[in-house]
């Protein structure tokens, strides 16, 4: 994932997508992962939630997922590589 995955991610988490998903699947009893949308350039944003937060990934792109973390009145940047 270049700099414009990046930046698309970033605008993503800052405004929130806590919109309706354009498609939901449920993966395991556990976990549903949403499609929120796909830009021109084919980088697909996809979250999923695990203990209470939303995690937000893009494909095709690394192994990453970022998801907001709120630590008290402090909000910071939660990023998970993966093998």
């Amino acid at each position: 994932m270049g700099l414009r995955g990046l930046a698309l991610l970033g605008v993503m988490l800052a405004i929130g997508c806590a919109g309706k998903a354009e498609k939901s699947v449920q993966v395991n009893s556990e976990f549903a992962v949403d499609t929120l949308f796909t830009d021109s350039d084919g980088y697909t944003i996809k979250r999923f939630h695990d203990n209470g937060r939303f995690h937000y990934y893009v494909t095709p792109g690394p192994a990453k997922t970022i998801g907001v973390v709120q630590n008290g009145k402090a909000k910071f940047d939660d990023m998970i590589e993966t093998k």
